[in-house]
């Protein structure tokens, strides 16, 4: 299995093709939507790709915002069809970094309330989805631009998962023989 080094390298010298690739299949070819794609490819494919669910580069690069993808990490097998699967891997972490976002949202609004200001969290969580819903809808393609090159990186990080995994007993088992002879 490849290192983070060649997870990082791998995206950066995919990043012009895969966008070649998406600019000529997208059907309104919007040039926000393909800085969206590449905005959301570049970062899924540093901090948000299949390693999140093992101490990694990845994880780490959250920084404090890590403890958001602990759950993550303790349940998620690494390498199973959740972190690794070409698209439900990237539907399930953005599931989950949805997710923590509102409970995120809804711990600091209820602690504002507690503090005095009286706000309501359920009804700021329930604008702030009725206001990322709408976003979705006026943009539609940037929205899904965001979320295909989300996907996009990890499926390939995990096309280079599997690529390693089987140069790497090949090359082993090459390195014995000449070791043997």
């Amino acid at each position: 299995m490849p290192g983070a080094t060649v997870h990082d390298a791998v995206t950066v010298a995919a990043i012009s093709f895969v966008n070649g690739v998406y600019w000529h299949i997208q059907p309104h070819q919007h040039v926000s939507a393909a800085f969206w794609f590449t905005g959301t490819f570049l970062v899924a494919g540093y901090a948000c790709a299949g390693d999140l669910d093992i101490k990694s580069r990845e994880y780490r690069a959250w920084g404090p915002l890590r403890v958001i993808w602990w759950p993550y990490r303790v349940l998620v097998p690494h390498r199973s069809w959740i972190s690794h699967g070409m698209v439900t891997g990237g539907l399930i972490r953005t599931a989950y970094l949805a997710c923590a976002i509102t409970a995120i949202v809804v711990v600091a609004v209820w602690g504002v309330d507690l503090l005095g200001q009286h706000f309501g969290p359920a009804a700021i969580t329930a604008g702030l989805w009725r206001h990322a819903v709408t976003a979705i809808y006026n943009h539609t393609a940037s929205a899904l631009a965001a979320f295909t090159g989300f996907i996009a990186a990890g499926a390939l990080h995990s096309v280079t998962d599997l690529l390693g995994s089987a140069v790497k007993p090949r090359a082993r088992t090459q390195s014995r023989r000449r070791s043997a002879q």
